[in-house]
């Protein structure tokens, strides 16, 4: 909701925040803010959560967004920093923010060197999605360093097989690194699983991963078809950036460098 309805995700989580002031209905307001470029609001929300005795935490991970959306690089990296004396769950989103920050500077080689800790600090905090994001990471930019790419771990394809949330993740990393490696058998699993579903973002998802399957096959034009309809008007900045890999398939290049510009067309988005 907070990345195709933003409009209803910000009034929800306001009242969910003003209910409750706590950590979780911050974060789910900052994002829904965040995703709408109204840095502003973030600041004046992070100054409400420490007057209601909010944790120092808590307003500084608001405060993240609003120096991303200012491309503030210092001052996101003493958030990083701060966060990262933090044990646990703190420290691991210190670590995945710490290669945001890099991927986002184009500094590749720093990054490449971030994502270790990154993997090892979702590790230990057994979150599931962390792993997974840095896993990726580190064979992308292995692959950006003209290494050989190696197979995915098992574990990160069972994980896209039993979590559709990841399956796009997955997708866009097979279009960049030029195969189609697991993503056939992994969406013909989804599609088997969820079978008979009417659910929007079930079947939203599931096209763009075909979408991109499309496109590491060398078949641009199946991939534009497919993927047109689910960049329109989409936030969604991994749709916007396929679609404008399609668009180069086919030598369409005004249209390519359209769909990159609306890929950029929010700074926190690019972090």
């Amino acid at each position: 909701l907070a990345q195709e309805d933003l409009i209803s995700a910000e009034t929800y989580a306001r009242a969910a925040y003003n209910l409750t002031y706590d950590a979780n209905n911050l974060s789910m307001l900052r994002l829904s803010l965040a995703l709408q470029g109204k840095a502003d609001e973030i600041e004046r929300l992070a100054a409400d959560f420490r007057a209601r005795g909010g944790s120092e935490e808590g307003a500084t991970m608001a405060l993240l967004h609003v120096y991303q959306l200012r491309g503030d690089r210092e001052r996101v990296e003493q958030g990083i920093r701060l966060l990262e004396r933090k044990p646990g769950y703190l420290k691991r989103l210190a670590t995945y923010y710490r290669v945001k920050t890099l991927l986002a500077a184009g500094l590749l080689s720093r990054a490449h060197d971030a994502v270790v800790p990154a993997w090892r600090a979702a590790r230990e905090t057994q979150d599931a999605g962390g792993q997974h994001v840095a896993a990726l990471q580190q064979l992308w930019l292995a692959a950006r360093d003209g290494q050989k790419l190696i197979a995915l771990p098992a574990e990160e394809v069972v994980l896209a097989k039993n979590c559709l949330r990841y399956l796009p993740d997955l997708a866009v990393f097979q279009v960049d690194v030029g195969h189609d490696g697991p993503l056939r058998d992994v969406i013909h699993d989804h599609e088997l699983s969820e079978r008979g579903s009417k659910v929007r973002f079930v079947q939203e998802e599931l096209q763009f991963a075909r979408g991109c399957l499309m496109l590491t096959r060398g078949d641009a034009a199946s991939a534009r078809r497919i993927l047109e309809p689910l960049a329109r008007n989409s936030i969604l900045v991994r749709r916007h950036r396929i679609l404008g890999r399609a668009y180069e398939g086919l030598k369409q290049w005004d249209a390519a460098a359209n769909e990159y510009e609306e890929a950029l067309r929010n700074p926190y988005l690019i972090w």
